[in-house]
């Protein structure tokens, strides 16, 4: 059950792929559903392009302003670093206080203190300045006295890199606790954003650094309190890529990850391109520093085009059954006419012909069936006049065929008779006409029929030879080799006397000696083969080769193989060979036919 259930909806199928219009309604749904299916998914990416962009913009608003704040708080705070570190007042008090000279190293560290202490009364988020020397000199905001050589302050790591700067290089900011001057401070374990700059003495060689210290709390909120985006964390790293400043807090002075990743803009109008399920990590330089501020977006794409999925499913849906629905309608609505109209026509090719009259529906499928009905009409008059014209005109190509060959053998026999005349006796002479009357009778007035039997096209052939080898005084001798089986055999006119008189002609130039002309037959059941040969001087290769191609492509000079290969192309159509072999010595020309047992007079 099974199996013949398998095979009837293999068979429906396979008839309906040879249909038309199930092609056509096949491709016109699978066509729609390409295009439906293409346009939401260029639709939904579009989308998710826009929803990037638009999240990229936000993204970069936020990241320009916190870069502003940044910009604006570090130029301001800069100010005040370079006062204190270009300051006479502190290369007068290191050197007062390497030369001993207590009382102006107080009076000088006194004026720095001040300065320190004013700085901080209009900036509250400054949490100290701190001068180290190379002398031992320390100065801050609570001792504002000298220190001993003693104190590890010029070997501190920190201390070493803010030296490597200098006026022209970004200013050194970084992240650290005030540990480091413990033992001469109040204020312990605070979390500060410090930057630093080298200080010169006359000779402008450095011989000192000042640090100045920002409070974190202060700094972050000047910099990024009120600032974060939905899609990641706002940071604020320095040039070793160490974290100064995080939205969330917790991470300052943590090494930054996936830096490289970042990608570095210049304005808001780059298209970012990427994969909205992986974050999107921004970079955006400092003007004021060698800082970087860094911002994720870290969209969840499923979340925000949730509702548009859904509308897009609902949307494909609907097309779908819309275009299923049409796609059959259009179907069976069409199908059902056409298909009347083509089993009708497929009745016509019974003998019995009968006019289209059914109902097809359409009024295009009628206009076509009534013309069709006419153009009927005129075919089957048109074929019943065909069959009688192209039995004249076969008729008429056959008689062509064999004008052309008669006249060919007259010529040749009145030179037979010439010769014969001039260098022979009446008695020959005679001879030759009454046996060229007889050739006549059967060239001219024997023309019923295109096909005759061997016997008969054998006899005056007979005929023709012997009279040549009288001519020629008996230097020719014929012999003839032919099964009796093929002798009812109906054959071409003229086949075997084209081949017979091309051997005198062309194999013996006219003047045999001891010549010998050898007619074969061979009976192949449904084939026979017939061979003239003669052993005269031959023909050479390059010349038999130019023979067998004229005789191929129609261009031989010659008359009679040129219209023996048409009379057997008008015949047998490709059923037949001509076969042309030659020596010095012998040339044998055969020709292999159907044999026509039928046609038998």
């Amino acid at each position: 059950m099974k199996t013949t259930f398998k095979k009837r909806m293999r068979q429906y199928f396979s008839d309906k792929s040879k249909s038309f219009i199930y092609k056509f309604a096949f491709f016109f749904f699978f066509c729609n559903m390409i295009l439906i299916f293409g346009a939401s998914a260029i639709f939904y990416k579009n989308t998710v392009q826009i929803i990037l962009d638009s999240s990229y913009q936000y993204t970069y608003t936020i990241m320009e302003q916190a870069r502003y704040n940044f910009d604006t708080y570090m130029t301001s705070h800069r100010a005040i670093l370079n006062s204190i570190a270009e300051n006479d007042i502190l290369i007068s008090a290191s050197q007062c206080y390497e030369r001993g000279d207590i009382d102006n190293t107080i009076k000088y560290e006194t004026r720095i203190v001040d300065t320190i202490k004013s700085s901080r009364e209009n900036h509250p988020d400054i949490h100290d300045i701190v001068i180290v020397m190379d002398n031992g000199l320390l100065v801050n905001r609570e001792s504002g006295w000298g220190m001993n050589m003693e104190y590890p302050f010029p070997e501190t790591e920190w201390y070493q890199n803010a030296l490597r700067y200098d006026r022209n290089s970004p200013t050194n900011i970084f992240y650290m606790q005030t540990d480091f001057y413990k033992p001469y401070s109040s204020n312990q374990g605070e979390s500060v954003v410090v930057i630093s700059q080298p200080v010169y003495n006359y000779l402008q060689q450095k011989v000192g650094a000042v640090f100045y210290l920002i409070s974190l709390d202060g700094f972050w909120t000047s910099v990024l309190n009120g600032y974060h985006s939905q899609y990641g964390d706002l940071v604020l790293t320095n040039q070793e890529n160490k974290i100064i400043a995080h939205s969330k807090r917790g991470d300052e002075g943590q090494n930054f990850p996936h830096i490289e990743d970042a990608i570095l803009i210049k304005d808001d109008t780059e298209p970012i391109k990427g994969n909205p399920a992986e974050p999107i990590l921004l970079l955006l330089p400092s003007k004021t520093s060698a800082c970087n501020v860094l911002c994720s977006i870290n969209i969840d794409i499923n979340k925000e085009t949730s509702l548009l999925l859904q509308c897009i499913v609902l949307i494909v849906i609907l097309f779908v059954a819309v275009n299923l629905f049409i796609t059959l309608y259009i179907s069976r609505n069409l199908n059902r006419p056409i298909h009347s109209l083509v089993t009708d026509m497929k009745g016509l090719a019974a003998a019995d012909q009968k006019l289209l009259n059914g109902n097809y529906r359409y009024t295009e499928l009628l206009f076509i069936a009534n013309n069709f009905n006419l153009l009927l009409k005129d075919i089957k008059d048109l074929n019943d006049r065909q069959t009688e014209m192209q039995i004249t005109l076969q008729k008429a190509k056959n008689q062509i065929l064999i004008s052309k060959i008669n006249p060919h053998f007259l010529f040749n026999s009145l030179q037979l008779i010439q010769t014969e005349n001039l260098y022979g006796s009446k008695e020959k002479t005679n001879s030759i006409i009454l046996s060229l009357s007889n050739q006549l009778r059967y060239n001219i007035y024997d023309d019923s029929d295109d096909m005759v039997p061997l016997c008969r096209e054998l006899e005056r052939v007979s005929e023709y030879l012997h009279l040549c080898s009288e001519i020629f005084e008996n230097n020719l001798d014929i012999k003839i080799d032919i099964p009796d089986s093929l002798m009812p055999c109906c054959i071409p006119k003229f086949t075997l006397h084209t081949l017979a008189e091309n051997s005198i002609k062309h194999g013996f130039h006219g003047t045999p000696e001891n010549g010998l002309i050898h007619i074969s037959g061979k009976d192949l059941g449904a084939m026979m083969e017939l061979s003239v040969e003669d052993n005269g001087t031959g023909i050479s290769k390059e010349r038999l080769a130019q023979i067998r191609s004229s005789l191929k492509n129609g261009t031989h000079p010659g008359i009679g193989l040129l219209n023996l290969t048409k009379q057997m192309e008008y015949f047998y159509g490709d059923n037949y060979r001509i076969d042309i072999q030659s020596n010095k010595a012998a040339t044998c020309v055969t020709v292999r036919f159907p044999a026509d047992r039928t046609n038998v007079n």
